[in-house]
């Protein structure tokens, strides 16, 4: 996605991640081995405090107590977007979802590494429900078996939705730029639904094939707010 914003995402402060740690062994006060854990863990961010490593074993630390007593730990992000892929083909497919922060965007240095969902494979006339983290910035394509790992070389659907405020919303889009493979449908709730069922469907619902210059002022690309917003993906609509 050539012509994204890079929007940096907030970081998590030492102080944000102590109390949580310190809230987690007050939970966890009748168990004395896990105040032992994590209170080692809350002294080590202290002596070194903003360092990545300390904040990794802080936040180690809380899981690990979380575990023992039962209690879920906070994470910087919840929730997520719900995708509901449905197969109209007359064949299975296979959907892909893929982060591209890091190499096709420049997000690499405070990029979102949740894990992603695998969905497997698809059949015809199939419909699945897919959660993906809320600053996931990357691609859902149908791998065929030409296309890359990222989508290379195929129809893909592109995201932005780690910008998440009403002055910089999220953002979605179809892609043939490197080529065209798959009829596909893309819609947010509540907002735009975009189709490709061709190869010359248009800038109106997708980057056409070779068009490196973004339709010109980039018409394909849809936004649609903040929020956990749930999208719904069809092949061959």
């Amino acid at each position: 996605m050539h012509r994204r914003r890079s929007c940096k995402a907030p970081g998590v402060s030492s102080t944000l991640t102590t109390s949580t740690a310190i809230s987690t062994t007050e939970t966890s006060s009748t168990n004395a081995e896990v105040k032992t854990t994590v209170t080692a863990a809350v002294t080590k961010l202290t002596t070194a405090e903003g360092t990545t490593t300390a904040t990794k074993q802080t936040t180690a630390a809380v899981t690990t107590a979380a575990a023992s007593t039962g209690t879920a730990a906070s994470t910087s992000s919840s929730g997520g977007h719900q995708f509901t892929l449905t197969n109209k083909c007359s064949s299975a497919v296979k959907p892909v979802v893929v982060s591209t922060a890091c190499g096709y965007s420049p997000r690499c240095a405070d990029a979102f590494t949740a894990a992603l969902p695998s969905p497997g494979s698809l059949a015809a006339g199939g419909t699945t429900t897919i959660t993906i983290p809320n600053d996931f910035v990357g691609r859902i394509f149908a791998q065929d078996g030409s296309c890359g790992a990222k989508g290379e070389s195929c129809t893909m659907l592109e995201f932005n939705l780690d910008a998440d405020s009403f002055y910089t919303p999220n953002s979605y889009d179809i892609s043939n730029i490197q080529g065209f493979t798959q009829s596909i449908s893309l819609g947010a709730a509540g907002c735009s639904t975009v189709t490709c069922t061709s190869p010359s469907c248009g800038c109106e619902n997708a980057y056409p094939i070779g068009d490196m210059t973004g339709c010109g002022n980039d018409l394909p690309v849809k936004a649609c707010g903040k929020g956990n917003i749930a999208f719904d993906v069809v092949f061959c609509p």
